[in-house]
């Protein structure tokens, strides 16, 4: 519930200013209560503000953009993200209605004002369309992948994550697993960057190191899919150590 407040906030703040964006945001685990208690005044004040103004289109806004983020808000957690930019796409749409139709009133009730919305309008679309274009395709190459590198440096555990997964494939192996190791100091259980170093380990002959790291994605609250890659490489890891009994009991 704590998240959820502090995510619903979140949304309004990066629709209105959206930097710092990333693929993924990790999830805090725990939140500070001025965190918590920051998030909810701005909410409670733009309901009490809907509920006095009485517009249509404040509430119908108001309550769409409060009614689609429910299925997407974490209140059943699924995954290790806090939020994620993707879901905010449908339920901006009631915040949008509400910044239209409200400018649109206020400007009709002063005439040089609305003589200027059409150019307004226009400025405003030109300059997000613009950082929009350097947005869209982040992590599609590996230059790319070195501005999302610069912010993740800045960020959490899971935005190196990302970084390090988008460049894996297309990069020495060292380079990528250097960046899951320092996501690794922020976030120790995070299952992706557990399952790449060990992988990363079991590659390069460090078993026991590769052993223990997956483990611990087995032990964390990993998606099916990830701790099932996590088995399969565990009982690898054994058979190579020449473990047999342990791959097929699952200790050591």
């Amino acid at each position: 519930m704590e998240n959820a407040e502090v995510a619903y906030a979140s949304y309004l703040g990066k629709a209105v200013w959206p930097s710092h964006l990333a693929v993924m945001y990790v999830h805090p685990q725990r939140l500070n209560l001025w965190a918590v208690a920051g998030a909810g005044l701005p909410l409670l004040a733009i309901t009490a503000l809907v509920a006095e103004r009485r517009r249509r289109y404040l509430v119908v806004g108001w309550l769409w953009f409060l009614g689609t983020l429910v299925p997407m808000i974490g209140l059943v957690q699924v995954g290790c993200q806090a939020m994620a930019d993707r879901y905010a796409y449908l339920p901006l749409v009631g915040v949008f209605i509400m910044g239209v139709w409200g400018a649109a009133e206020w400007g009709g009730r002063r005439a040089r004002v609305a003589a200027w919305l059409p150019e307004a309008s226009l400025a405003a679309l030109l300059a997000l369309g613009s950082v929009t274009h350097r947005q869209v395709g982040t992590g599609e190459t590996v230059g790319r992948c070195g501005r999302t590198r610069r912010r993740s440096r800045r960020g959490t555990g899971t935005r190196k994550t990302t970084w390090a997964a988008c460049c894996w494939r297309r990069v020495a192996w060292k380079l990528p697993c250097r960046i899951h190791y320092r996501a690794l100091a922020g976030w120790p259980d995070d299952p992706t960057s557990n399952l790449n170093v060990g992988a990363y380990e079991q590659r390069n002959r460090n078993l026991p190191d590769a052993i223990e790291h997956y483990k611990k994605v087995l032990q964390s609250a990993a998606p099916e899919k990830l701790k099932l890659l996590a088995a399969s490489n565990l009982e690898r890891a054994y058979e190579e150590l020449g473990w047999s009994d342990a791959a097929g009991s699952g200790k050591p």
